[in-house]
Parts: structure tokens; C-alpha cells; sequence
């Protein structure tokens, strides 16, 4: 009996280690790979965490500044900031756009959506965690003859420290499809993104699929013709290790960017890899946004710059 137990557990303890060794990418090795000539961004030098593009204005939103909080606030080093980013003209060139009427303590920003009032007005919802580590969405009006955001309102809300929709589970990016109908999931420690019905109705989703990617997906675009991008970490190890000492320059996180266009049923998806680095030029990709009809793409990352390519 007890060498059935022990056999047991020694099975149980190699299985166990095997997914470990799975996860965090242990046998995996990053090849570059561009899709066109690549260059960087200057400005932004902290992170591009997100980038959200209002198409009717050619601009990109980016947000900047996000750390992992210490547990004593005065150690946070960066502040929040806000970038915008002209995509109709090759400056390469970001312009830091200062926040109006918002503490720089309540507000290290994150995820960035927008929406384009009636008016024009850009309106930007940026999810933001204060130096405390509270988190909101901070929604900002962008004035375009300034060139300030404008604090409108900060939401606050318990469900915000807790699993609402999905319990049980790491989510990381976040997305809806153009006509507001499908919702996608990244689960990024299960590498595969999750597609799901969405009824704005009743506040319910059911799920489609799950789509394995074999990597770490991040944070979601969905370009005009519905498809989706995504930045993402191969190697989770070396994720794992950069994002703990960020400021170590000789720490790199591969980056990989993959386009989705799902099947009909959206229970299938081609896959196409259209960016691959080791690291040294682009370490930790979080996004990856299309623009110019697919012909150009920025990819953000969690503690560094910004990189500009062309897709040919």
C-alpha cells in the first residue's frame, strides 16, 4: 500500500513539474523576425502599457508610468502620465499631454479605452491604480485645442479588487469585438484567449471557445476589419524576471505579436505572427495596434518604449 502511495505522489510531483517547466516557457528560445523596418518612439521612456487609437482623429493614446506598488506608497518611483501620438504624420515623436485636476498619487494608469462623443470629444477610460494600490477608472475628455486631458470623473467600486464575470481564474487583456456582441479573454498563465457571447442586457457571457496560443497573450486591439492583435510574452520566466527589475537594462523579456482572424463560429482562429524579438530591442510587449489599413502597427510595453513599424 505504501509503495502505491509513493508512486502516487512521484507521479503527481512529475506532472506537477512538467506544467511548471510548461509555464513558465523553460524550453522555449525567441527568433527576430519584422514585418517591415522598425524604429522607436522618442518621449516615452517609462512604459506604453496601453495604447488605444481613435481612428476619426489619426492619434494613439498611450499610458505610461505603471509600476508594481510597493506596499509602502512613498517607494513608488514613476508617476502616471499620458501620452498622444500623431499617426498621420512620421515624427516618431510622442507628446506628453499633461492631466488636468487629478492627483498624481490616484492616478498610475493602465488599460486605456476611448470613446468619441457626439461633439468630437475624445473621451478616454483609463483604468488607474493610486500610490496604495486602489484601483478606478479615471475618465478623461481630451481638448484638442489645449492639448490637455480634462479629469471628468473617477469611478470606484469594491467589484474592482474581486472576480465579477470570471471567478477562479488570471485574466489579463480585455476586449469587445467592433459590434459590442463577442467578448475576448486572455488567460495568460493558460496561454489561451478565451472568446465568449456577450448580453450587454442581462450582464451575461457564455463561452464560445478557447484558443490556444502557446504564449502569453497581454492586451487586445480589435483592428477595423474585426481582427484581433495582441502583444505577447513567449518566455514567461524572462517576463517574470524583467518585470521584477525593470530597471536592470541588461534584463530582457522577448516580444511576440500575433494577429487573430477567427472562423465564422469563432471556435477557430488563424494565427499569424507578424513580430517576434528576443528582447534587446523591444523587452516586455504589453500591445499591439494596427493602423493605416494594416500597413503600420505600434507595440507598447509594460516598462519601456514604444516601437514603430511598417507592415509590408
Amino acid at each position: 500500500m505504501l509503495k502505491i502511495i509513493l508512486v502516487a505522489l512521484l507521479a503527481f510531483l512529475v506532472q506537477y513539474s512538467f506544467k511548471v517547466l510548461l509555464t513558465l516557457d523553460v524550453h522555449k528560445r525567441t527568433y527576430n523576425h519584422r514585418p517591415g523596418p522598425c524604429r522607436k518612439i522618442e518621449g516615452i521612456v517609462n512604459g506604453s502599457e496601453d495604447i488605444t487609437i481613435a481612428y476619426e482623429k489619426n492619434l494613439a493614446f498611450i499610458t505610461s508610468g505603471l509600476v508594481f506598488l510597493h506596499s509602502d506608497p512613498s517607494k513608488t518611483e514613476n508617476n502616471g502620465e499620458m501620452f498622444v501620438y500623431d499617426l498621420s504624420q512620421r515624427t516618431y515623436q510622442a507628446e506628453r499631454i499633461p492631466v488636468k485636476n487629478l492627483e498624481d498619487s490616484e492616478f498610475l494608469p493602465h488599460g486605456i479605452s476611448h470613446w468619441i462623443l457626439k461633439d468630437g470629444t475624445v473621451r478616454l477610460f483609463v483604468v488607474a491604480h493610486s500610490k496604495d494600490f486602489k484601483h478606478s477608472i479615471v475618465i478623461l475628455d481630451y481638448d484638442e485645442k489645449k492639448r490637455v486631458l480634462n479629469h471628468v470623473r473617477t469611478i470606484r467600486d469594491d467589484k474592482f479588487n474581486n472576480h465579477y464575470l470570471l471567478e477562479n481564474t488570471v485574466t489579463n487583456g480585455i476586449i469587445l469585438s467592433n459590434d459590442k456582441k463577442t467578448l475576448y479573454v486572455s488567460f495568460i498563465y493558460e496561454e489561451t484567449i478565451g472568446v465568449f457571447d456577450w448580453n450587454v442586457e442581462k450582464q451575461e457571457i457564455r463561452e464560445v471557445s478557447k484558443i490556444e496560443t502557446l504564449t502569453a497573450c497581454d492586451n487586445f486591439h480589435v483592428d477595423e476589419d474585426d481582427n484581433l492583435w495582441s502583444a505577447c510574452h513567449p518566455v514567461l520566466k524572462d517576463a517574470a524576471k524583467h518585470l521584477g527589475n525593470h530597471k536592470n537594462k541588461d534584463l530582457h523579456s522577448p516580444t511576440q505579436v500575433l494577429r487573430f482572424k477567427f472562423s465564422a463560429d469563432r471556435k477557430s482562429a488563424e494565427i499569424v505572427e507578424v513580430f517576434s524579438d528576443e528582447g534587446r530591442f523591444t523587452s516586455a510587449g504589453a500591445v499591439a495596434v494596427s493602423f493605416d489599413n494594416g500597413k503600420q502597427m505600434l507595440i507598447g510595453t509594460v516598462f519601456r518604449d514604444v516601437t514603430h513599424c511598417d507592415i509590408n
